[in-house]
């Protein structure tokens, strides 16, 4: 439930006290987490959401614990009693909460805590910063959570979030949230409450220009106490009714539509090198199963070119030998041609010589 600036209202239910009729119940009764009411809840990481609620808060604000009651949870978030805060990084869940016969996705940033004793202030704003990737799609409402007082932490951080990450319109859409506060459902008391937390320095740099506040209790369920369980689901409902009701306008930030913008190019520049890589690797596939093909058409290749080289080799070596042949022959024949000649020259002569001598014998006598 939302509160206009000027005037502080609590829940009351039908006038009776802050836990209504369940007053007479033992403080130290055990009961069941289904007997808590709640919504149908499921978890998600990226997709869209009806709303985006932004937890802001000095460390021990109780951050977490009112984000794991909207989310219906005990310990979905992590939580912390010390001023050492246990979300060292933003934490975000979705869930589906019911309202009004309506389901809605509200997606629950759970930041750093403001003020973290074992973290330096620019590393608590350096880490706040990095959460603005999750408010590129508009943010709808920012909780303020504050426990007592605010401080001068708390007023840095919210200068930087307000003038340098998100922008001043986010005021319109902050609420202050004060936790712990037993009295949440008396107007008098909240009221009063709210005078004392406009005091101080750090409080007059947050608060001008926030119209909405909200008084909530949300103590542990740790003994499982009916008063715990029923101021918990009270404040649950405060809290989604403003979140649900009054928060139905996003402010998209000029800086993170910049953001937005360069993330989709990044986006639309890796599915084009995506495409190009499955068109390379469909290449290479195409090309190893064509491989042995080729490798076999290569080796009949070089198979023919061996055996023509080989007949090349064994012509050339047929030729050779029948010129070797024929040259021997022919030296042969000349040679026995010669042979012959000489033979009949030396038949010649000698046959020349006998008729001489036969010649000469018949003149003697």
């Amino acid at each position: 439930m939302s509160f206009s600036k000027g005037s502080a209202s609590g829940l009351r239910d039908n006038g009776s006290s802050r836990y209504g009729d369940v007053r007479s119940c033992s403080t130290s009764s055990k009961i069941s987490r289904s007997s808590f009411p709640s919504c149908s809840a499921s978890f998600s990481t990226d997709e869209r959401c009806d709303r985006t609620v932004v937890l802001l808060g000095r460390t021990g604000a109780g951050k977490s614990t009112c984000a794991n009651v909207l989310a219906d949870k005990t310990d979905l978030f992590k939580t912390s009693g010390r001023p050492i805060s246990k979300t060292k990084e933003m934490q975000r869940e979705i869930v589906s909460v019911n309202w009004s016969n309506k389901t809605y996705k509200v997606k629950i940033v759970d930041t750093i805590g403001i003020g973290d004793t074992k973290l330096p202030q620019n590393e608590v704003l350096h880490r706040l910063a990095l959460t603005c990737h999750e408010y590129c799609d508009g943010i709808n409402a920012v909780l303020f959570l504050v426990k007592n007082r605010f401080e001068d932490k708390e007023a840095d951080a919210w200068d930087m979030i307000t003038q340098v990450l998100i922008g001043k319109e986010i005021v319109d859409y902050t609420a202050i949230v004060k936790t712990a506060f037993e009295e949440f459902d008396n107007s008098e008391a909240t009221e009063a409450d709210r005078r004392e937390l406009e005091e101080g320095e750090a409080a007059k740099k947050i608060l001008p220009g926030v119209k909405h506040f909200i008084y909530v209790d949300n103590p542990s369920l740790k003994y499982g106490s009916m008063e715990a369980l029923t101021a918990r689901a009270s404040s649950r409902k405060k809290l989604l009714k403003h979140i649900i009701e009054d928060c139905q306008n996003v402010f998209q930030p000029p800086m993170l539509r910049e953001i937005e913008k360069v993330s989709e190019e990044i986006k639309r520049q890796g599915v084009e090198r995506k495409a190009e890589m499955e068109k390379t690797m469909r290449m290479i596939v195409e090309d190893e199963a064509r491989a042995p093909t080729r490798r076999i058409a290569a080796a009949e290749r070089a198979a023919a070119e061996r055996i023509a080289a080989a007949e090349r080799v064994a012509a050339t070596r047929k030729g050779a030998v029948a010129v070797k042949a024929a040259t021997k022959k022919g030296v042969a024949e000349e040679f026995l041609g010669s042979e012959a000649g000489a033979t009949g020259r030396l038949a010649d002569r000698a046959a020349s010589t006998v008729v001489d001598t036969v010649s000469e014998n018949c003149s003697v006598m």
